[in-house]
């Protein structure tokens, strides 16, 4: 297991941005070709986009990708 602190990943993994979305697929491909459980820390946005909440999160990345 490999176990990053919060905020050491500067992503939004629900938010719908390219940068984003290159980024979280080289997170999965690293996952699955080393066999590594990954725990990263995260921002995560709730709310509608007038009224956005911003929070802290855990994500748990393993490599069957459950």
């Amino acid at each position: 297991m490999i176990i990053w602190p919060e905020f050491s990943v500067p992503l939004c993994f629900s938010c719908d941005n390219s940068l984003y979305k290159d980024f979280k697929e080289n997170l999965f491909q690293f996952v699955q070709d080393t066999g590594a459980t990954l725990l990263i820390g995260s921002n995560e946005t709730s709310g509608p986009p007038t009224d956005t909440n911003y929070y802290n999160t855990a994500l748990c990345l393993k490599p069957d990708l459950s």
